[in-house]
């Protein structure tokens, strides 16, 4: 399992590029952090589409959409 280590730099960095930031935690400990997908229309646009598939496709969706930084694994593995 890889560990992303965060450093208070990057916590400016992209504090100043996105606003509102969140961190995800995976069941096995794996961390990503994601921008506030509420910021892009565009963004909730597709995610509300992909919600009339399946709630997973709607969480897909926001992590490959607002995913900034984090262990690239939280994206792939189930």
């Amino acid at each position: 399992m890889q560990k992303f280590k965060l450093t208070p730099e990057q916590i400016a960095e992209w504090k100043a590029a996105y606003g509102t930031f969140y961190k995800l935690t995976a069941e096995t400990g794996e961390v990503c952090y994601i921008k506030d997908p509420v910021s892009s229309l565009k963004i909730m646009s597709a995610a509300m589409k992909s919600l009339n598939v399946s709630s997973i496709a709607f969480v897909q969706t926001i992590l490959n959409n607002c995913f900034i930084g984090g262990d690239e694994s939280i994206k792939t593995n189930e």
